[in-house]
């Protein structure tokens, strides 16, 4: 095992990441066979990082959905957030969408029950951009919704901004001007307690002011 550990690690060295995620295969498949939970997770956090660099995302994001349940079996819960937030990364990359969606809401699901804001916020911005990019405008609103009060959370102020600002556009797309005019007056209100980008907020309010 120490030999394959060190022809695992020199692998890293030299850029052969292909390579390297096969020794760490076998040594996955020992440790699983031993029954060492804790081993197992260390190869398999290599794997993944061995993959990855490989661009063999698809076996990273399956290597790393077997990570959830040894996190959770070995009281590491904690890393869940980040760690669902990398698969949906992949499956993202990967072009496969729900999947990603599916990771995201678990990942902020996860964050906001071990109250890491701050992570949460992270995770609802990446899930609305993606909702925009697939025109799922309501889903995008929905997001950003939930990122008002998240931010809140934090006392991020200018987050709570970029969120209303985020709102009104969506809102200003879809036609609702009246929804848009809230939610920039709402950013303004901000805008001006953090004395920034108040003319942008006045802007906005003056495209959709016909609706006041």
């Amino acid at each position: 095992t120490l030999q394959q550990e060190a022809l695992a690690a020199l692998h890293l060295e030299w850029f052969q990441f292909a390579d390297a995620a096969d020794v760490y295969l076998t040594l996955l498949s020992k440790a699983r066979s031993s029954g060492d939970p804790a081993t197992e997770i260390a190869y398999l956090e290599q794997l993944v990082y061995s993959y990855e660099q490989a661009d063999a995302l698809l076996e990273a994001a399956r290597a790393q959905t077997d990570l959830v349940a040894l996190y959770q079996g070995q009281g590491e819960a904690e890393k869940l957030p980040g760690l669902l937030v990398a698969i949906a990364q992949n499956y993202r990359t990967l072009e496969l969408t729900e999947s990603a969606i599916e990771y995201y809401r678990a990942a902020y699901s996860a964050a906001q029950r071990f109250e890491q804001f701050s992570f949460s916020a992270h995770v609802l911005i990446d899930l609305g951009n993606l909702y925009e990019s697939l025109d799922r405008t309501d889903e995008a609103l929905g997001a950003y919704a939930l990122l008002v009060p998240v931010e809140q959370q934090t006392y991020n102020d200018y987050g709570v901004m970029n969120a209303y600002d985020s709102i009104g556009k969506l809102q200003r797309q879809q036609g609702n001007d009246r929804e848009a005019f809230i939610a920039f007056q709402q950013g303004l209100a901000i805008a001006d307690r953090l004395n920034i980008r108040q003319d942008y907020f006045i802007e906005q309010i003056d495209s959709v002011s016909d609706t006041p």
